[in-house]
């Protein structure tokens, strides 16, 4: 086992290591989008998410796609704030 003693390396290791998890769990894509390769796979398969973006089903691409009272918040439609 590694000895972090000096100096508050301990805390510092433990800082890096979470922003680690963070990031890494930022990057991974969601599990609510299925895989794709294009438009039409995601709309015969997935018809709440017709859009195909970078190899994803989402629900939406912009704003407008959304309806009232809904913003486009990566890929999904949520409620405004």
């Amino acid at each position: 086992m590694l000895d972090f003693t000096a100096n508050g390396t301990r805390s510092s290791a433990a800082v890096w290591l979470t922003a680690l998890v963070v990031m890494l769990s930022c990057c991974a894509p969601s599990p609510r989008n299925p895989l794709c390769r294009t438009n039409s796979m995601c709309e015969a398969e997935h018809a709440d998410q017709p859009h195909c973006v970078n190899g994803h089903c989402v629900e939406c691409l912009s704003n407008r796609t959304c309806g009232d009272g809904k913003t486009c918040f990566d890929g999904a439609c949520i409620d405004k704030q």
